[in-house]
């Protein structure tokens, strides 16, 4: 149960916090999930996929490791805030450290594509090479570039936009439920006796040192919108707004005052409003309340900190952020090498899919080890993020 991870120092603010390994077990195969897809798609993949249609068809669910990366984002980012007053000089301090944890890994990966691109259009003389401008690679860096009208340097790098997104939104909201929570509950203590004064402040806090009616206005039933479909703005995260809530709202079921009917009526709000739409797929939302039921049953009966401690799911989760960032710059160019060496062949396909995913995985942990961990410590932080 919670009650258990407070005793054992998981959830208390100090130098015994434990780490969630199930949260980067999760880490890890959302990660594995999307490279897997992504490299399954090169033409060469499809050659194996021809001869097992039933693992093709398994790869291409792989993209569905976006809406798990988005859901433990909303939880690990709460569980990051908890105990704290969001004021300026904890928002100043939180930014810098979320700058520190993405920046870095990501700059490189910038550089990569770019190299990646001359590649391309030199040695290889692909056709279909895009023209990068500095506005562009300037506009990537802010994590604005859908916001300015620029395409993504790489695939992936849109979803970045929305972690950074959700980030300035959520320590915006929280910061103001908390000052608002904070007035409410000044001005029921003046009417209260003192022996009561306690018990109503607290019962008044819901998440975060945030009202019920602050969490359900600003995250609930904005969640239950975004997953129907209604929020929709180019280069906005408002269309990805109910995964960071699932996971949000996980942290609240497991850690705080939320009840899990709250997030029982979240949940089914996203699967009944507009069940199929162009804009929000049907699994997408199912992998999104899986992965947040998963977080909190997990918490509930308190493994967070055990489940999920198989070493290889360790292992990537501890690179996830780093493979996530380069499987398909470095596989993908692994696997066109592959093609105009050996051609189509079955097992030439076979050998160089491996080899372009054992490729991959070592640069992701040679990113990890030489620029992401030293600034993870530079960030000093005791958080889980």
């Amino acid at each position: 149960m919670a009650d258990e991870l407070v005793a054992s120092g998981a959830v208390a603010d100090g130098p015994a916090v434990a780490r969630l390994v199930f949260v980067d077990a999760l880490r890890g195969v959302a990660a594995v999930a999307v490279m897997l897809f992504h490299l399954g798609g090169h033409r060469l993949a499809q050659v194996m996929w021809r001869q097992i249609p039933v693992i093709g068809w398994g790869v291409r669910w792989g993209e569905l490791g976006v809406q798990v990366f988005f859901v433990i984002s909303g939880f690990v980012i709460a569980y990051s805030v908890r105990h704290r007053r969001v004021d300026r000089q904890f928002t100043r301090t939180f930014l810098w450290r979320r700058a520190l944890r993405l920046e870095p890994p990501y700059l490189v990966a910038i550089v990569a594509v770019l190299i990646s691109n001359e590649i391309s259009r030199g040695w290889f003389a692909t056709p279909d090479v895009p023209t990068v401008t500095w506005g562009q690679v300037a506009a990537h860096v802010i994590y604005a570039q859908r916001l300015f009208g620029y395409g993504d340097l790489y695939p992936v790098f849109w979803t970045l936009t929305h972690e950074v997104q959700f980030y300035l939104i959520f320590i915006l909201v929280v910061g103001l439920g908390q000052a608002f929570s904070a007035r409410e509950s000044n001005a029921a203590l003046l009417q209260q006796p003192s022996s009561a004064s306690a018990e109503t402040y607290t019962s008044r806090e819901m998440l975060l040192g945030m009202s019920p009616a602050w969490v359900i206005s600003t995250f609930a039933v904005p969640a239950v919108l975004s997953g129907s479909g209604a929020f929709q703005a180019n280069g906005l995260c408002l269309d990805t707004w109910y995964l960071f809530a699932l996971g949000l709202l996980s942290y609240g079921v497991v850690f705080a005052r939320v009840p899990w009917q709250l997030w029982a009526a979240v949940a089914c709000g996203i699967v009944v409003f507009n069940w199929d739409t162009e804009q929000v797929e049907p699994a997408h939302k199912l992998m999104g309340i899986a992965t947040s039921l998963s977080l909190m049953v997990a918490g509930r009966l308190g493994q967070l900190t055990h489940w999920g401690s198989w070493h290889p799911l360790q292992f990537f989760g501890a690179i996830s952020y780093s493979l996530y960032l380069v499987h398909g710059i470095v596989g993908w160019r692994v696997l066109s090498v592959g093609e105009r060496i050996t051609g189509q062949q079955p097992l030439g396909a076979w050998l160089w899919f491996m080899l372009a995913l054992t490729t991959a995985t070592l640069a992701a942990w040679c990113l990890h080890v030489c620029v992401e961990r030293p600034f993870m410590r530079r960030r000093s932080d005791r958080s889980v993020g």
